[in-house]
């Protein structure tokens, strides 16, 4: 799942199977709420925007996400922040990466 923009999960249940990137958002990903699994070869959840600024960023606000990935679990250019909600990483070479890593009140049971 890619945009060139940015991509906002609400709620709902999504499952991501990918042999390269899982989900992708350019600008920006926000899971807001929602059950989302992602099973990828390669990064599992990546914000890339590195040439406008305010972007290249990645939250989680609420939910539960679930990762296995052959790369980076969940990966921004910039800030990486984990507000509330539940990541839980379970294989991944690189668990959380980003230019500044924000964890707040998160439940983060990362195994990777």
């Amino acid at each position: 799942m890619h945009t060139t923009g940015g991509l906002v999960i609400s709620n709902g249940t999504l499952n991501v199977n990918s042999v390269k990137t899982g989900i992708k958002g350019k600008n920006y990903v926000d899971i807001l709420g929602g059950e989302v699994s992602v099973n990828s070869q390669k990064d599992a959840i990546k914000a890339t925007n590195s040439k406008e600024e305010g972007y290249g960023w990645a939250r989680i606000t609420g939910g539960t996400v679930k990762v296995i990935a052959g790369d980076d679990g969940l990966k921004a250019i910039r800030t990486v922040e984990i507000a509330d909600g539940t990541l839980n990483i379970e294989k991944a070479r690189e668990g959380v990466e980003g230019q500044y890593i924000n964890i707040l009140a998160a439940r983060y049971p990362s195994t990777a």
